[in-house]
């Protein structure tokens, strides 16, 4: 069976389709995150905790609260999103177009990736989430830290499948010429 597909372009492998799928599944959550909390909306936590039980509302009134005590930090965090969101989604294009670029685009996102769970953590244990204990139980640590984790575990993922032999095979290792700089 050939792997060439209908139109006679090689087709990629499952491991691209998937991982590119990912990519567009994270990045376009983070889009909708970053939007939203740029125009001022309650996020995803606040709307759901709307039929929860009033120790879980009050919870969330409390985070809440102390975000909006820090706009400029609440600002910056959601503005790393969105450049984290639109970087994914530019890889996930490149990739689907065959962009000879896809590859880079996709390291450059996975160490953004890093770089943006790393802040997230930050911001959320700095700023939004309470320090007391009587407030926060650690089981809301642990959610934090294991959330920050699993991000830093798919940028991993990204940058071993696209930056190691496979995605050298399939990208190919050759550096990309530039339009007018003769290379």
């Amino acid at each position: 069976m050939s792997s060439t597909g209908l139109s006679g372009r090689r087709s990629r492998p499952t491991w691209v389709v998937v991982l590119a799928m990912a990519m567009l599944i994270f990045g376009g959550g983070l889009l909708q995150e970053a939007a939203s909390t740029l125009r001022g909306l309650p996020g995803r936590g606040l709307s759901a905790a709307s039929g929860a039980a009033p120790e879980v509302q009050e919870l969330v009134a409390g985070v809440a609260s102390r975000a909006a005590a820090h706009p400029v930090a609440v600002r910056l965090n959601a503005l790393s999103k969105l450049v984290l969101a639109l970087l994914l989604l530019y890889a996930v294009a490149a990739v689907f177009s065959a962009d000879p670029r896809a590859r880079g685009a996709t390291l450059l996102a996975a160490w953004a990736g890093i770089v943006h769970q790393i802040g997230d953590g930050a911001f959320l244990f700095l700023v939004v989430w309470p320090r007391s204990a009587v407030e926060l139980p650690r089981v809301t640590h642990a959610i934090i830290l294991g959330t920050g984790l699993l991000g830093v575990a798919f940028s991993v993922l990204l940058l071993t499948f696209f930056g190691g032999r496979r995605g050298r095979g399939v990208f190919g290792p050759r550096r990309q010429t530039r339009v007018g700089h003769g290379g």
